[in-house]
């Protein structure tokens, strides 16, 4: 097998990620064409909700072909606006129109997290009359 379609170690991931995650910022952003989104963002095939937000900034593009090849696997974005824990007793009570308050107050940040794994926080934005987050911090695992 070829060393390049080998698969990776988690000892090599980590270390991927961890440089990864020291470069970031060490390069300037894309710079927004004249629609204002940067050019890998309109490649990437963005949406119309994404246009109508803030341009992205796209830290650089990714060169290691061991990294190359794991950029196009899915991931599930989560982003959590709160929990209640209550009795079943309570549950078959509800119908339409049950309002159920959360344990968090609409202005604290929410946790982002992806695969499961909390990687940073948000707050709650509307975008054309959809709910949103805009990152306010993201990095390693907390």
């Amino acid at each position: 097998m070829a060393d390049a379609n080998r698969p990776l170690s988690q000892a090599e991931i980590d270390a991927l990620l961890d440089a990864l995650s020291n470069d970031v910022g060490s390069e300037p952003a894309a710079e927004p064409n004249a629609s204002g989104q940067s050019s890998e963002l309109q490649e990437a095939g963005a949406s119309e909700t994404a246009a109508a937000a803030p341009p992205v900034a796209i830290r650089r593009p990714i060169s290691d072909p061991r990294l190359q090849r794991t950029l196009g696997l899915p991931v599930t974005l989560s982003v959590t606006l709160g929990s209640k824990g209550l009795p079943i007793k309570s549950l078959l009570n509800w119908g339409i129109g049950t309002q159920i308050v959360l344990n968090r107050e609409w202005h604290n940040p929410v946790p982002v997290k992806v695969n499961g794994l909390e990687l940073g926080e948000a707050r709650v934005v509307l975008v054309n009359n959809n709910f949103g987050v805009e990152i306010t911090e993201w990095g390693r695992a907390k």
